[in-house]
C-alpha cells in the first residue's frame, strides 16, 4: 500500500515475454473491461525481447503515474488494425520513452503495414522500412519528427521525413 506521505514507486523488469502467450493469460487476470477489449480486437503477437520500466505516482494514487521511464525492445510485433488505429506485421522496435518525449527505431523486413482507412488496399506488404520516431510532450502540446523514414516495396521505393506538432 502506497505511504499518503510518499510517492508511490513501481519497477518492471522481464525478458523474452511472447505477447500471444500473455494476452491469452490477461483474459484469466482481473484487469478491466477495456483492456480486456483492447487485447481480443487488436490481437497482439511478437516478442518483448527486453522491457525496463520505473514510474512514482502521487502519494496515495498508484493509478496515473506522474513520473515514468521505459525502455523497449520488440520483435515480429503483429497488432490487427481496429477501431482507428493502424495495424502492423513483422515489426521490429527499439524505445525509450518517459513522460515528457522519447525515441523509437523502427524496423521491418517482409511484414506489412495494416491501413485500412488509408489505401484500397487495407494491407501495404513492405520489403523494407526503417524509421526513426522522436517526440516531445510539453503539458498539452506534442511534437513529433520522423527525421528519417525509409521503404521498398514491390510499387515504390522512397524516403520521408516529417515534423508535427499540435496548435497553439
Amino acid at each position: 500500500q502506497p505511504d499518503p506521505r510518499k510517492p508511490a514507486t513501481g519497477e518492471l523488469r522481464a525478458d523474452r515475454m511472447d505477447l500471444a502467450a500473455l494476452s491469452q493469460i490477461a483474459h484469466r487476470v482481473p484487469l478491466g473491461p477495456g483492456v480486456h477489449r483492447l487485447l481480443e480486437r487488436h490481437e497482439p503477437r511478437g516478442l518483448v525481447e527486453s522491457l525496463q520500466a520505473t514510474w512514482q505516482a502521487p502519494s496515495g494514487d498508484t493509478a496515473l503515474p506522474e513520473r515514468y521511464r521505459v525502455k523497449a525492445q520488440l520483435s515480429g510485433l503483429s497488432v490487427v488494425a481496429r477501431d482507428g488505429l493502424p495495424g502492423v506485421r513483422d515489426l521490429s522496435a527499439q524505445a525509450e520513452f518517459d513522460q515528457d518525449g522519447g525515441r523509437a527505431v523502427l524496423g521491418m523486413q517482409d511484414g506489412a503495414l495494416d491501413l485500412p482507412d488509408v489505401f484500397e488496399e487495407r494491407e501495404l506488404a513492405m520489403a523494407q522500412l526503417n524509421a526513426e520516431l522522436r517526440w516531445q510532450v510539453k503539458g498539452d502540446k506534442i511534437a513529433v519528427q520522423l527525421p528519417q523514414l525509409r521503404f521498398a516495396n514491390a510499387d515504390a521505393r522512397g524516403e520521408v521525413q516529417l515534423q508535427w506538432q499540435t496548435a497553439d
